[in-house]
């Protein structure tokens, strides 16, 4: 279901269709094209949503949690509108421990060498770890027991951050 937030202002924050869940409730999974927006208006990012699973261990045994992650070509901006990075996230298995024994392993989008990176000039600028790590964490929604998901610096498992 396409759903709009705004801020205060009224203006648009993210414009994104969202997944139901099991019991037919809109879940906060995002799905498909997805375009968060800066309070001026300005485009922040647009791009594709898939839903992804892994099993965790649940009070009656193991149980299946969804997450999202980041698939397709991507475009983020800066807040004069300037084109900041863009490119095509690699789809990679990567592994992630649960409170399962021997964990889960999770499809997760990377950057890739491919892509392309700019200053709010709009020159060609090279990325920094920074920006890498926030272009490849995904919040989590649904009835994931993480807050965000993020790859480890070899690219290899998948951390999760828990929140407040």
């Amino acid at each position: 279901k396409l759903k709009e937030e705004t801020y205060p202002n009224g203006e648009v924050k993210e414009r994104c269709n969202y997944a139901y869940d099991e019991e037919n409730t809109l879940s906060t999974l995002k799905i498909g094209e997805w375009s968060s927006f800066y309070e001026n208006g300005q485009l922040k990012s647009a791009g594709n949503y898939n839903i992804g699973t892994y099993i965790q261990c649940c009070t009656l045994g193991p149980c299946k949690q969804f997450y999202n992650y980041k698939s397709g070509t991507w475009k983020y901006y800066h807040s004069n509108g300037q084109l900041r990075a863009t490119g095509e996230y690699e789809i990679k298995q990567l592994h992630v421990d649960t409170n399962c024994e021997g964990g889960d392993d999770l499809l997760f989008g990377l950057t890739s060498p491919q892509w392309q990176y700019f200053n709010e000039q709009g020159e060609t600028v090279q990325s920094s770890e920074e920006l890498i790590l926030e272009l490849e964490t995904v919040k989590t929604g649904g009835n994931t027991m993480a807050d965000y998901f993020y790859p480890n610096p070899s690219k290899e498992r998948i951390e999760m951050e828990f929140g407040e």
